[in-house]
C-alpha cells in the first residue's frame, strides 16, 4: 500500500493512513476455540468445561481507561492565550477471584457465590 511502484499503490488512502492512523491495533490474534463445551448439572452442583476457550479467560488485572479536559477557562489578548485547564485520566481495572478463575478455566465445580 505503501510502495509507489505497486500496482495497489493509492496516494489518497496512503495519506489518509497516516493522519489518521487506527486506535483499535491488533497486536495479538486471539485462539481461535475449536472444541465444544462441557456443562455438568447436578442435584447440587455445577461443572463448565470451556475446553480450548479457557484460554481466552484473563488470569492477570484488565480493565481500560480514558482521559479528558472538561474546563478551559482563558483570556485571549492579541493573539496570546492565557487559561487555566483541567486534565482528568481514569482507568478502571478488573481482576477475577480465585474461585471464578477455577470454574472457568480449571473447570471445577461451582460453590455457593462464586
Amino acid at each position: 500500500m505503501f510502495n509507489p511502484d505497486s500496482a495497489a499503490f493509492n496516494p489518497v488512502e496512503a495519506i489518509n493512513t497516516l493522519l489518521h492512523p487506527p486506535f483499535f491495533l491488533q497486536v495479538k490474534t486471539p485462539p481461535t476455540p475449536t472444541n465444544d463445551w462441557i456443562f455438568t448439572i447436578g442435584r447440587d452442583h455445577l461443572v463448565v468445561d470451556l475446553g480450548q476457550s479457557r484460554e481466552l479467560i484473563p488470569v492477570d488485572q484488565f480493565g481500560f481507561g480514558g482521559s479528558s479536559r472538561p474546563i478551559d477557562p482563558g483570556v485571549d489578548l492579541k493573539g496570546v492565550r492565557l487559561s487555566v485547564m483541567t486534565w482528568f485520566h481514569t482507568e478502571v481495572g478488573f481482576q477475577l477471584g480465585d474461585q471464578l478463575l477455577g470454574f472457568l478455566r480449571d473447570a471445577e465445580s461451582a460453590q455457593h457465590n462464586t
